[in-house]
């Protein structure tokens, strides 16, 4: 008796057909991948690794397949335990790793995209990990000049000191005006809240300068080319800016004015540094003038260009009499070459300046000065002006004379005396007792 089974194995085939050209279709997408494309078995062996991974790593498939990262002896035991537990924390998990990491491959040291999937059996237990690494490290490079890039703007906004706005013309009076998107790096508001608002440019405008800007603005729609000017806003926050405004006029070919462009700086800083410097030089010459000192300022090469009142009105010179070196006209003519020599060395040395001499005042009496100047550095160390005063020390040179007179006649009076009583002693020491008495008396 022959009992004869049959049993319909087509879908079987049908799938085992399909699997066979899934792993095909896989196999070939691997083998042209750029990716480095590997699978580990549960010891951590590569099973597979395609060409483009081989190439990186410098090895052959008997360097590697069948081996562990440890054991094909290519790798850092750094890398090879850093690799160890992330395979083996797939297979013990089931959930997929990814990690970012530097490696030196064949061709240099690169940046690797690592991801880590696990492959599954039919009873759903990890049979293998399947890694897939690319080569980011042009895109971490692009994404670094990116990065860079966009600092670099943020740092440019952020020093933004100007913005313009254009105001279109028709027939003699200014439409909507159009402001930049910088506008709220100067003033605070955007260009949206200027467009929402058609008179908020005028309100910002500080109270007592808006008589100034509408004279800009009236003039500049009658088509006259008007100069900059500067003035005050109140910012959104509510502070007083300053801001210069530079109107730059469009006409047709006919000569009327089409629009307008107007350039905003903010110099509020500007005007601060000048405050400053403007106080500070108000006590500088309430001190000159209190101690009575000539205070002077010359440029780089040691000449008078600026007017020097307190020299003037020390000298009687003139401003014209005063300019380069003619201050020397009114020293004493026996000090002028000796001056004029120390002055110039100084320049020449870039070193500070003091010298003693004689000055004729404007009444003709001449007085005894004591000169001093420093040199003053610019910010690429060269020499942007000399500055120095000039005291008068007349008084002063007087009473050490006087001194020294003084000290000299009691000198000359201690020793006078002295041998008056020497003299009397070799007289007086073999005289008579009467006579002694006598003089004594």
């Amino acid at each position: 008796v022959v009992i004869s089974v049959t049993r319909d194995i087509t879908e079987r085939k049908k799938a085992e057909e399909l699997l066979r050209e899934s792993e095909g279709k896989y196999r070939s997408l691997a083998e042209s991948s750029e990716d480095y494309i590997m699978r580990y078995d549960r010891q951590h062996r590569h099973t597979y690794m395609n060409p483009a991974s081989l190439k990186a790593s410098g090895l052959s498939e008997n360097d590697i397949i069948g081996k562990t990262h440890r054991e094909s002896g290519s790798f850092s035991d750094e890398l090879c335990n850093f690799w160890e537990e992330k395979i083996e924390y797939v297979f013990d998990t089931g959930k997929p790793f990814q990690a970012e990491f530097e490696w030196e491959s064949a061709d240099g040291l690169v940046v690797l995209d690592w991801r880590l999937m696990p492959e599954f059996s039919e009873d759903r237990s990890v049979k293998s990990v399947l890694g897939v690494s690319r080569d980011i490290t042009e895109r971490k490079k692009t994404t670094e000049l990116i990065r860079e890039s966009e600092q670099r703007y943020r740092h440019l906004v952020e020093s933004v000191i100007d913005y313009i706005y254009t105001v279109q013309v028709e027939n003699g009076h200014p439409v909507p005006t159009s402001h930049g998107s910088a506008c709220v790096a100067v003033t605070g508001y955007t260009s949206e809240e200027y467009k929402a608002d058609e008179n908020l440019w005028y309100r910002m405008i500080y109270s007592e300068d808006r008589h100034l800007v509408m004279e800009q603005v009236t003039k500049a729609l009658s088509g006259v080319i008007v100069p900059p000017l500067e003035h005050r806003i109140i910012h959104k926050d509510g502070s007083v800016c300053w801001v210069r405004s530079a109107l730059v006029l469009h006409y047709d070919e006919k000569g009327c004015l089409l629009s307008y462009d107007g350039m905003i700086s903010n110099i509020t800083e500007r005007k601060a540094a000048e405050d400053n410097l403007r106080e500070s030089e108000a006590r500088y010459r309430s001190y000159t003038e209190v101690t009575g000192q000539i205070a002077w300022v010359t440029n780089a090469a040691g000449e008078v260009v600026e007017d020097v009142p307190s020299l003037r009105r020390f000298s009687g010179q003139t401003y014209e009499e005063t300019r380069g070196s003619g201050w020397a006209k009114a020293l004493h003519p026996d000090d002028i070459d000796r001056t004029l020599k120390v002055w110039q060395n100084s320049v020449t040395a870039r070193s500070p300046y003091e010298v003693e001499y004689r000055m004729r005042r404007h009444d003709g009496v001449y007085r005894d000065l004591l000169a001093r100047g420093f040199p003053v550095l610019s910010e690429d160390g060269g020499i942007r002006e000399w500055v120095g005063t000039c005291i008068d020390i007349t008084e002063r040179k007087q009473a050490v004379e006087a001194l020294r007179v003084s000290e000299a006649e009691l000198h000359d009076n201690f020793f006078a005396q002295a041998t008056i009583n020497m003299i009397l002693s070799e007289s007086l020491e073999n005289a008579p007792l009467e006579v002694i008495l006598q003089k004594a008396l």
